[in-house]
């Protein structure tokens, strides 16, 4: 695997466009051997840690931190809303408003079906940001922010809740009276076998020794761009 997912490096980061499927730890919570081998890392690589993960179905931008200072410098920004992520989604149902913002607390629970968060009103404070690009015949492009340290399987969560849930999303998507994901013409597109249809396009933070505001930017890969062409015909 060719280290082409790297969109920008330096002595503190590394910046990744991590494709889907591919997954960030393995099972003894280190970075796994397949990201690893697709930044072309495999020496020096015990003080990286990934700054809030995607999961495995997941593509988009991502941080890894090459010490333990940036580390810390840059996660203190996600609960101040300092570092901003910026996800793109299609997502089933249009919406009467152009905006609007989901304040809905959520819990950390494993469930049967693999769902790992759930919305619970005793669970952690959690907000995400919508803004609405396109609709379309029961189908709608949005902009997702998910803040207050919120990670973005928040984002699926959230959005799942008020009965708009990531197209392809067959942990949080919506069931039927029988527990059973709604069928392809509904919930799922032609070609399912690519996942949920979310992924992480921007990505800014203050960088860890410069100081600065750096701002990172990618474009729907080829299966997101066929899925959009879907829903407009």
């Amino acid at each position: 695997m060719q280290n082409n997912i790297i969109a920008y490096e330096d002595e503190d980061v590394i910046i990744i466009d991590k494709p889907r499927n591919m997954q960030v730890y393995d099972n003894k919570n280190s970075i796994s051997a397949d990201l690893l081998s697709a930044i072309g890392k495999s020496e020096d690589v015990s003080n990286f840690k990934v700054v809030q993960k995607l999961d495995k179905e997941t593509n988009g931008l991502m941080v890894i931190a090459k010490n333990d200072n940036a580390f810390e410098f840059i996660s203190k920004q996600i609960s101040s809303n300092k570092m901003a992520r910026k996800c793109l989604a299609i997502v089933f149902g249009n919406f009467d408003n152009s905006k609007l913002t989901i304040n809905l607390p959520i819990s950390y629970n494993t469930h049967s079906n693999g769902s790992k968060l759930s919305v619970n009103r005793n669970g952690s404070k959690a907000i995400t940001e919508v803004s609405i690009i396109k609709s379309f015949n029961q189908r709608s492009l949005i902009e997702c922010v998910p803040k207050s340290g919120g990670s973005v399987m928040q984002v699926r969560v959230h959005l799942a809740y008020i009965h708009h849930p990531v197209l392809n999303d067959k942990i949080y998507g919506i069931k039927n009276d029988y527990g059973q994901f709604m069928s392809k013409g509904k919930m799922f597109m032609k070609n399912s076998d690519y996942g949920h249809f979310l992924f992480v396009n921007k990505l800014s933070f203050i960088h860890p020794t410069t100081k600065n505001k750096v701002s990172f930017e990618t474009k729907p890969d080829t299966f997101f761009s066929e899925a959009l062409s879907q829903i407009e015909q």
